[in-house]
């Protein structure tokens, strides 16, 4: 009587080989395109934060202030608390309040509004600074992304002391 020895042929072995290559195959390949994928969510992510955060600030120092002025070089927010400078370079965003923000961006212009008419000419009084809309151009992988700010202020607000009625 022979004893048989059970295994596998040389063919089955081959057809378990190539089924198990294609799964390799197209486990890495989905591997690489989730990876990349990521990275690139990641990278965009990464390069919209700072303009984000910008944006963030400036539109919660636009709300809280009593009175926006324009400077040559940006922006005075006031309010009972506090005061926000902003100052816009070629190349940062500079905010002072009791600490200092340095955002790298690029700032292509800004603009300053009150009342649609342009605030282009600086004057010393503050009543002839003062805006109510700014318009903000970021370069961002040299696409422009312009941001816009709007001021809506209390009558209080607008009234010189000189009219107060006691």
């Amino acid at each position: 009587m022979k004893a048989t020895l059970k295994a596998f042929t040389i063919m089955e072995m081959v057809v378990a080989m190539l089924l198990a290559a294609i799964a390799i195959g197209l486990t890495y390949t989905v591997f690489s395109i989730f990876t990349q994928t990521y990275g690139d969510y990641t990278r965009k992510h990464q390069l919209l934060a700072i303009p984000d955060r910008v944006e963030q600030l400036l539109s919660r120092d636009f709300d809280k202030s009593t009175n926006i002025l324009k400077t040559d070089s940006g922006l005075i927010c006031e309010s009972n608390q506090q005061l926000v400078v902003y100052q816009f370079s070629r190349n940062y965003i500079l905010r002072k309040q009791m600490v200092s923000d340095t955002f790298r961006v690029n700032v292509d212009e800004f603009e300053a509004f009150f009342e649609k008419s342009p605030v282009v000419e600086m004057d010393t009084t503050n009543a002839k600074n003062r805006i109510d809309e700014l318009q903000l151009k970021l370069i961002i992988e040299n696409q422009p992304i312009t941001y816009h700010f709007l001021k809506q202020y209390s009558s209080a607000n607008l009234m010189p002391a000189t009219y107060a009625v006691n």
